[in-house]
C-alpha cells in the first residue's frame, strides 16, 4: 500500500512495508512518508508525479535514485518498447505541443547551466587552450564566405556558426577544409561526430559530404 494522502482516517494510517505493519501519524502539509525508506520528509525531497492525487512521487529523490539504478536495465528495456508501441502517439503529440516542449526544454537547460557554471567554465577554458594548440589558417573573409551559404543541414539562416568536420576536441583545425556552416542547433546535435560518422549512420547524402569536402 503506497503511504498517500488518499488512505489518511481520521488521525493516522496503516502502510505495509517489507512485510511488517506499522501505524504511522498523518503528516504535515509540507511533509510526506517515503515509501522507500519509510522516513517522513519535506515535499520537496520528492519529484513531482501528475498522476497522484498529491501530485508527487511515492518515493524521495534519494529512494528514487536507488531504484532506477537497481532496475536500470528493466527500466530501460521498458522505455525502449514504450516507444516502439506509441510512435505514432508521441509523434502527434510532439507535433500538437512543440512550441511548449521547446519552452520546457530551453527552461531546464538554462537551470542546468546556471547550477552547473563552473564546470561550464572549465569546458570553456579547455576549449580555448586546444584552440590555441591548434592550426588556424582561416581568414574573417573566409569565414564570412562560408556563413553566407547558410545552415549545411536544414538550410536555416538564423543562429549561423562554424561548424569542424574533425572536432577540436580531437585536434581538428580550423581551416577551409575542415570547416563548415552549422546552425547553433544543428551544430550541437552533431556534437563530436564527424560527417564520416553521420554518413555511416544515414544521417547525410553522400552528395553533401563531398560538397563539404572538395
Amino acid at each position: 500500500m503506497y503511504a498517500s494522502y488518499q488512505w489518511v482516517v481520521d488521525t493516522c494510517y496503516t502502510k505495509v512495508s517489507r512485510g511488517v505493519l506499522m501505524d504511522w501519524p498523518v503528516p504535515a502539509n509540507d511533509t510526506k512518508w517515503c515509501y522507500g525508506c519509510g522516513q517522513e520528509k519535506s515535499t520537496s525531497e520528492f519529484y513531482k508525479h501528475r498522476g497522484r492525487k498529491d501530485g508527487l512521487q511515492a518515493r524521495c529523490k534519494d529512494c528514487d535514485k536507488t531504484y532506477r539504478e537497481k532496475h536500470q536495465e528493466r527500466l530501460l528495456q521498458y522505455l525502449k518498447k514504450y516507444r516502439e508501441t506509441h510512435k505514432e502517439e508521441r509523434q502527434c503529440y510532439i507535433e500538437a505541443h512543440r512550441e511548449k516542449i521547446r519552452k520546457q526544454h530551453r527552461v531546464v537547460c538554462l537551470r542546468y547551466y546556471y547550477n552547473n557554471k563552473d564546470y561550464y567554465f572549465e569546458l570553456a577554458r579547455k576549449r580555448r587552450a586546444r584552440e590555441r594548440e591548434t592550426l588556424h589558417r582561416f581568414s574573417t573573409e573566409e569565414a564570412k564566405e562560408t556563413l553566407m551559404h547558410g545552415c549545411f543541414f536544414c538550410d536555416s539562416s538564423e543562429n549561423l556558426s562554424l561548424a569542424h568536420d574533425i572536432p577540436i576536441s580531437q585536434h581538428g583545425p580550423t581551416t577551409r577544409a575542415n570547416t563548415f556552416c552549422l546552425c547553433r542547433s544543428c551544430n550541437s546535435k552533431m556534437n563530436t561526430k564527424t560527417l564520416a560518422d553521420l554518413l555511416t549512420q544515414k544521417q547525410l547524402l553522400e552528395s553533401k559530404v563531398e560538397y563539404v569536402t572538395s
